[in-house]
């Protein structure tokens, strides 16, 4: 199970966060991966426009994301004063 967790944190690229992984985004190393994506889709879309019928793929950061977030939300009348 250890192996599992390692590599789904470290080396597994999440869709949630833009196709990073989670030590990448906690780390802080996301937004310098995506720049460097963002700026080399920018270069070969200028280099070759033929190839480009749109825009590249969204490479913003991603907020606050939560496992699971359906099972995160409370009904008013599961929340216990």
């Amino acid at each position: 199970m250890g192996q599992f967790v390692d590599w789904y944190n470290t080396v597994h690229l999440h869709s949630g966060l833009r196709f990073v992984t989670p030590e990448d985004r906690h780390q802080g190393r996301d937004k310098q991966i995506l720049g460097a994506r963002h700026d080399l889709y920018l270069a070969a879309r200028k280099n070759r426009p033929e190839r480009w019928s749109g825009k590249t793929r969204n490479r913003s950061i991603v907020g606050e994301v939560k496992l699971n977030p359906k099972d995160h939300k409370q009904s008013p009348e599961k929340i216990v004063a």
